[in-house]
């Protein structure tokens, strides 16, 4: 019996090998699962395939040339965080919405990489933006049974939420469009990038991006 169990042993040990080299052989080949509701407004979340891999590298390299895990990270955090006890002195000790304050300051930790720029918590395109994205999040799993039988979203009325859901998205699409054409007019591709759309919009200049366009 105890030759038998280690000779299983043995062929499991030497099974789950073989399937950890096809793995890694095979890694450049996988893709991902695809979800309806987001293949509306396709992006790194959203895509699958080649256009994911090239996206995702993209993005991961980008990260890092900006500094993402380094000191300039770092400096953006600390000056968020300036602007966070500043707001939290403004209410003088009456309470507030400590959970909107600190969603507001990690996404202007966000924006710096992103947009170059971070947003006063008062501004109404920001507020906006923030609250879509917490109805994105709220509503987002109402929409689930959308994945697998799409032909759902046809039903009358707005059972599984799918019309709001694609309004929250559309602002966030709009609010990025906006800043992507702000930076189209300033771009200067004899510059270094100074954030992540700067990095795409000289990428597309010299078409390494998804061929240019």
């Amino acid at each position: 019996m105890l030759v038998s169990d280690q000779m299983s042993k043995h062929k499991l040990v030497s099974c789950l090998t073989k399937i950890e080299i096809k793995s890694h052989q095979s890694n450049k080949n996988v893709s991902r699962l695809k979800v309806w509701i987001l293949s509306l407004f396709p992006g790194v979340v959203a895509t699958s395939g080649p256009v994911w891999r090239e996206l995702r590298n993209f993005c991961l390299r980008t990260l890092k040339d900006l500094g993402y895990n380094k000191r300039s990270i770092d400096t953006r955090v600390r000056e968020e965080i300036t602007y966070m006890l500043e707001e939290i002195e403004g209410h003088k000790g009456l309470p507030f919405d400590f959970k909107r304050l600190a969603q507001m300051s990690i996404s202007n930790i966000v924006c710096s990489v992103v947009y170059g720029q971070r947003y006063d918590y008062h501004d109404s395109n920001f507020v906006k933006l923030i609250a879509n994205m917490n109805a994105v999040f709220e509503n987002g799993s109402s929409t689930a049974a959308i994945n697998f039988f799409p032909f759902l979203q046809f039903l009358p009325g707005d059972l599984f939420g799918v019309k709001k859901l694609k309004k929250c998205y559309q602002v966030e699409v709009d609010f990025n469009k906006k800043r992507i054409q702000e930076h189209r007019a300033n771009f200067n591709p004899c510059e270094p990038p100074l954030d992540y759309i700067d990095s795409i919009l000289l990428a597309q200049t010299k078409n390494t991006l998804l061929d240019g366009s």
